[in-house]
């Protein structure tokens, strides 16, 4: 089978060789099943299937023409697969790829369906279940909202420097009165997206994903654009799969620092004193939520937050099986349990996962 993904016949290689190469370049969730084998002498004919523990894949059939010299080495090939919808090479060799993760682990299509959700509502849909334009036809009020709230990042511009930075007006004259709300929900769920990178060894090197780094960065700035997608793809760790501390990247070994959980906890108390009690002016907890409730009626990036610290509420525990696995830990031992079970405390209890977890040993024995 020839696409981007499988090599061509090489001159001067046994037909063996060629479709040892051939299956070795599918994923490693599939098999190539060579079914038939025709010897014409200097002209051979093979049929082959794609199978997924065991069960034929659609659209993945199809036969192979190759022709050898005296010796029995492969001079020129081709292919005829079986059409498809999706081409098997590229794009459409992602999808098989995912369609085999979800029929091994059926529960991946929950973040997968929550993401096409999520991103159908926040980038397209308008005034369904989130209010307001679609992120795509934001207006420039909402833009400079958007502008305010990263310069108040982590709160360190107003706390540090006062009314050198902006007070955020939401919805401006919608709800002029509720800059505190929204700052405060906006960075704790900055500091929640920070904190799964507690967890940058899952992509480390030798990982089929590639290093989990670019996705802990657009969840800094998409959220659950990033993370939900990332849950459905990833491949899930090998029982046994033990990992020291040398093999990971310094900044996956800078990650797991106890620093980062603390950091970051902090920044969430910071975030609900600042609901509470920050910026006096602006009234006491009556009118504080009256006009949250105001602002999330109207506002698509107010009550996008929301529904980000909902989900990452849903699937903050994701990663924490895996992650005991490498760690050396057995998930049904009396150790994995209640550091299992704090995990699905949200926020705090994956602070408290981040910092009672075992340490990697400093080298493979």
């Amino acid at each position: 089978m020839r696409t981007r993904s499988t090599p061509e016949p090489s001159r001067g290689t046994k037909l063996r060789e060629h479709l040892d190469r051939v299956a070795d370049a599918l994923p490693d969730t599939f098999a190539f099943v060579v079914d038939d084998i025709a010897d014409g002498g200097d002209t051979v004919g093979v049929r082959w299937h794609v199978e997924n523990d065991g069960e034929p894949l659609p659209f993945t059939r199809g036969a192979s023409i190759y022709k050898a010299d005296g010796n029995g080495l492969l001079c020129s090939g081709f292919d005829v697969p079986e059409p498809a919808p999706l081409k098997p090479g590229g794009s459409g060799l992602a999808l098989l790829s995912l369609a085999s993760k979800i029929i091994d682990e059926p529960v991946r299509a929950a973040p997968l369906l929550c993401a096409l959700i999520y991103c159908w509502q926040l980038f397209l849909a308008e005034g369904q279940l989130l209010p307001g334009p679609s992120a795509l036809a934001l207006d420039g009020a909402t833009w400079v909202e958007v502008r305010d709230l990263s310069l108040n990042f982590w709160f360190v511009g107003p706390s540090v420097f006062g009314g050198a930075f902006p007070v955020v007006h939401p919805g401006l004259e919608l709800c002029g009165n509720q800059p505190v709300s929204l700052e405060a929900i906006f960075n704790l769920v900055l500091a929640w997206s920070a904190l799964f990178a507690g967890f940058a060894a899952d992509g480390r090197r030798g990982r089929p994903q590639g290093s989990m780094l670019p996705t802990l960065a657009g969840m800094q700035f998409l959220t659950n654009a990033f993370f939900l997608p990332y849950l459905a793809t990833r491949p899930s760790e090998e029982d046994g799969a033990v990992v020291a501390l040398d093999e990971l990247s310094p900044v996956e070994r800078a990650t797991e620092s106890r620093a980062l959980p603390i950091l970051l906890g902090g920044v969430g108390a910071v975030a609900v004193y600042w609901f509470f009690a920050a910026r006096p002016e602006f009234g006491g907890l009556d009118e504080r939520l009256g006009s949250l409730q105001q602002l999330l009626a109207g506002d698509r990036l107010g009550s996008s937050f929301l529904v980000d610290l909902g989900l990452y509420a849903a699937f903050q525990s994701w990663l924490i099986p895996d992650d005991l696995k490498r760690r050396g830990v057995e998930l049904d031992s009396d150790r994995a349990r209640p550091l299992r079970r704090i995990g699905y405390v949200p926020f705090v209890g994956l602070i408290a996962y981040l910092l009672l977890r075992p340490r990697y040993p400093a080298t493979r024995e």
